[in-house]
């Protein structure tokens, strides 16, 4: 887990941000080459990333810092994030860090190919106070430990928690933090799940969130706040193939939806799902890639 530049964030889950939260610690220009797609490059306009991407300093706990991609097909999946979104990639041994013009956006781990095994799921990460505490909580409210607290208290330390539904992510501490925001970088998390009141009542609790509703169409959104601001979103699975299990999804934001579902295509991937003007997200879409992993694009940026 790598999370890059000096943090200056609270010690209290759900505390305010300073104006060292907002402080740009650095800039540069994103990659302005069209994106590829098999056999041919793309120079949709509203496509492509020429926005500048900003590294921020410092995040409260109860914020999502980092995301990985634990995949089973690590090359497959990662050649579709580099054509897709312009990235670059750097890979060490089972890790390959991705970099969004020269800063880091996400990683991505080679784990095993069991046909059993999920083929890919992405893994956010998400600062806590202390993760020991975190981890003793979770267990209390019914979550499971997938992988126990290892690493230094206060720099690295980190676990991997499940909710009762089968939803898990990294709860991380320590005063390192790597966020990436701008075109063709991770914009935004929401956690679909089978059971939204079970989901929404294990999390806040655990991390002191708060939730808000966003009524669109036939059933509501939920939104989790983390001292009063918005931080992640949530809403019920359906019924398909693609779309059963609990999980998180990472959405990248994107210049138009519509042109990133027919590049994705173009690529291998399918859409599994399409947000049609979705109240959080603008135009929406969740994809499937070729080796297997889901991933969102999105048009409109939330404010963390």
């Amino acid at each position: 887990m790598d999370f890059g530049t000096n943090s200056v964030g609270s010690t209290r889950a759900g505390a305010d941000r300073g104006p060292a939260a907002d402080r740009l610690v650095e800039m540069s220009p994103s990659r302005i080459g069209g994106l590829r797609t098999k056999g041919q490059y793309t120079t949709a306009a509203s496509f492509r990333p020429t926005g500048l991407v900003r590294r921020e300093l410092a995040a409260a706990p109860g914020s999502f810092v980092w995301h990985d991609l634990h995949s089973s097909d690590a090359s497959e999946s990662g050649a579709f994030l580099r054509n897709m979104f312009g990235w670059c990639s750097k890979t060490l041994g089972r890790r390959t860090l991705f970099t969004q013009g020269a800063l880091h956006v996400a990683g991505i781990v080679a784990v095993s190919s069991d046909p059993n095994v999920h083929p890919g799921t992405w893994r956010p990460h998400l600062r806590v106070a202390n993760v020991d505490d975190c981890v003793a909580r979770a267990r209390v409210l019914g979550g499971t430990v997938i992988k126990a607290a290892e690493g230094i208290p206060g720099l690295d330390r980190h676990a991997e928690i499940c909710d009762p539904t089968g939803a898990s992510l990294v709860v991380a501490d320590g005063t390192l933090d790597r966020r990436t925001v701008g075109d063709s970088t991770i914009a935004w998390d929401e956690l679909h799940t089978r059971d939204t009141r079970i989901s929404a009542s294990f999390w806040t609790a655990l991390f002191g969130w708060t939730t808000d509703w966003v009524v669109a169409g036939a059933e509501p959104i939920g939104v989790f706040l983390n001292g009063g601001e918005r931080v992640a979103s949530f809403r019920h699975t359906t019924d398909s193939v693609f779309d059963r299990a609990s999980r998180w999804v990472p959405f990248i934001q994107v210049g138009g939806a519509a042109s990133a579902c027919a590049i994705a295509t173009g690529l291998g991937a399918v859409v599994t799902a399409r947000l049609t003007d979705d109240p959080l997200l603008g135009g929406a879409a969740v994809l499937r890639d070729p080796g297997g992993a889901e991933v969102g694009v999105c048009e409109r940026k939330q404010t963390r």
